[in-house]
């Protein structure tokens, strides 16, 4: 039987034992992401290994240069026709002279009778081609008068089929270079969405995908120094690990080095809508790098994705290493911080994850600076899931999110009974089932397409629209009455209040885009539409939403920003976008020599993250 002495040495001996465990455990829990206990060194000693080593990764970014990411801008000089005398004769000159040699070369033998017509009138085009467009794709089209002409208005004219080129005035004569697109269709003047009704407005105009490229724009990199063929090769086989493009002969890396200067680029399917993007994470891709090295980097980018100041470079790394960085991004989804978690949602949809799906969907719904890239992240997402988090983000009370979420799955998966709509005079029209309040939304860019949120949306059967050639009246008894005079007589259609059933009838006599847009809100200005009343709600250059709408309808705001371009789903042809921002492209993929980039939290902050859900 032991003495009590011997108890209690026995005690004191365990107590000790206790707290050696207990500060053991301590130290695992401080530095266990860090994989240390295995290498036999101190967490601060191993992370600025991994510094030193990642410090000399060499990325992308430090070599190249981007080319071809500056919009083109292309010009033509047309004729637009079916102006109700509001047009004119073009007096002489080196538009003109070029106008009629156009028309010539395309068998028009009356051309100079055509242009003496009041319903006709010369007008000059510009397009920007964006960067990676291909051939075949639609680009909008600005149109718009000479400046001393004698035109008083385009409205409801239509331009005749007209090549575009990059083109130069010298003198009388015009300089151009060869086609790369051509443009017709029907011409909406600044007038129908703007509040001025002056002249200026309404000899200016757009056709909104008017335009139709001729020829692929190639994108690529040009090394910043001399280097040899050898760096450009190395270069393209580190971008071909991550990257494949589909054609004819199968799949194939996306990169092919032309010579010791340069490297082409083909765009991925899923990077079609987010140009900018791809590039991004281009530009931070490694090349040259052992695959220790490159182990290593993976585990330090990993703890880095907790630092929300560089997520987002941290993210387009991580997105450049491709699969192997899918458990990293995952498990950056439980971040406490919604900015880190949106990063990693995001990059994960471009390589083809649905992990933070909910993510995106809630970012796209609730916050103005994230939506534009989640939407698109979610487009571009290649699963049946990513279709039905667009269906129920159109039921939000958002117009910006309801219409972007219309307008990526329209563009993602075009058959979707959702999204098929019909095609009427000159526009698009589609009605979606929604349970919010319904809504009318009227594009300004891409195409000209109204889309009515809700298929039971009613007008006043009072309602009185009068124009010049149209009569739209209801009786007070559930119909409207509507009349369309023309030359060879008049038409006359019944329909009932229901917006949808009126905007058909509207088109049966052939009433165009911009008067059922200058109706609908007349009638919400006159309270004869309950309806809201929703213009253009995607953003403007630089992420910015400017949609026009009632006035209990007003652009959404957010205290965040986004560093990137916007991407190429929700672009205008608006000239303010001629340039992308560049800047923020570089800032994303500097030099290593810029900062360092091994630098990380202290054991302590990496606990306290841990135990609030940051790790």
């Amino acid at each position: 039987m032991k003495t009590r002495q011997q108890k209690n040495q026995t005690a004191r001996a365990n107590l000790q034992f206790g707290r050696r465990f207990f500060i053991a455990g301590l130290i695992v829990s401080l530095c266990g992401c860090t994989n240390m206990i295995k290498r036999g060194q101190s967490p601060d000693d191993q992370m600025i290994k991994l510094s030193e080593e990642v410090s000399e990764t060499k990325y992308i970014a430090d070599a190249c240069r981007i080319f071809g990411m500056n919009f083109a801008k292309i010009e033509g000089i047309g004729m637009v026709m079916n102006l109700d005398g509001t047009g004119s004769n073009p007096v002489a000159s080196g538009q003109r002279d070029h106008l009629i040699a156009e028309m010539k070369s395309r068998g028009v033998e009356n051309s100079s009778t055509l242009l003496s017509s009041k319903n006709s009138s010369l007008v000059v085009l510009q397009g920007l081609l964006p960067p990676a467009i291909r051939k075949g794709d639609r680009f909008d089209v600005e149109v718009k008068t000479l400046p001393k002409t004698e035109t008083s208005s385009l409205e409801h004219g239509y331009l005749v089929e007209t090549r575009m080129r990059p083109m130069a005035l010298l003198g009388r004569g015009v300089k151009q270079g060869h086609v790369t697109g051509y443009a017709k269709g029907s011409v909406l003047v600044n007038s129908v969405f703007e509040s001025r009704q002056d002249r200026p407005n309404k000899v200016r105009g757009w056709i909104f995908g008017g335009g139709i490229a001729t020829e692929d724009r190639p994108i690529g990199l040009t090394m910043r120094t001399d280097h040899s063929v050898r760096t450009t090769t190395s270069i393209a086989r580190a971008i071909n690990e991550r990257f494949k493009t589909v054609d004819q002969s199968g799949r194939k890396g996306v990169a092919t080095p032309k010579n010791d200067k340069v490297v082409e680029l083909q765009v991925p399917d899923e990077y079609r809508l987010n140009v900018g993007r791809y590039l991004q994470v281009i530009m931070n891709i490694a090349f040259d790098e052992s695959d220790d090295k490159r182990v290593n980097r993976l585990d330090l980018l990993d703890q880095k994705m907790t630092e929300s100041i560089d997520c987002l470079e941290t993210a387009l790394r991580l997105e450049g290493f491709g699969k192997e960085a899918v458990p990293a991004l995952k498990r950056s989804l439980r971040h406490h911080d919604m900015e880190v978690k949106f990063h990693a949602a995001q990059a994960l949809a471009y390589m083809g994850e649905s992990a933070g799906l909910e993510i995106l969907q809630k970012a796209a719904e609730t916050d103005s600076a994230f939506r534009w890239h989640a939407l698109t992240a979610i487009a571009s997402l290649d699963d049946i899931a990513a279709d039905s988090a667009l269906a129920k983000l159109m039921h939000s009370e958002s117009a910006e999110t309801r219409y972007g979420a219309f307008r990526s799955l329209r563009t993602s998966s075009p058959h979707d009974p959702i999204v098929k709509g019909t095609p009427m005079e000159d526009f698009y029209f589609h009605v979606v089932a929604s349970d919010t309040d319904p809504m009318m939304h009227f594009s300004r860019s891409q195409r000209p397409e109204l889309v009515c949120f809700g298929e039971n949306q009613n007008v006043s059967d009072d309602l009185l629209y009068v124009t010049p050639g149209l009569t739209v009246k209801g009786d007070g008894d559930g119909k409207i009455r509507i009349t369309r005079f023309k030359r060879n007589g008049e038409q006359r259609k019944v329909c009932s209040t229901n917006i949808p059933d009126l905007v058909r009838s509207l088109s049966e006599v052939g009433c165009d885009y911009s008067t059922l847009l200058t109706m609908f809100r007349e009638a919400k200005q006159n309270g004869r539409l309950n309806t809201r009343l929703v213009v253009n709600a995607v953003p403007r250059f630089g992420g910015k939403s400017d949609h026009q709408s009632a006035a209990d309808d007003q652009p959404e705001k957010s205290n965040r920003s986004f560093a990137g371009p916007l991407p190429e789903l929700f672009r205008t042809g608006d000239t303010s976008e001629k340039r992308i921002q560049r800047a923020k492209t570089d800032e994303l993929s500097s030099a290593n020599a810029a900062k360092n980039r091994g630098e990380t939290k202290s054991p302590l902050s990496r606990m306290k993250d841990w135990f609030t859900g940051g790790e």
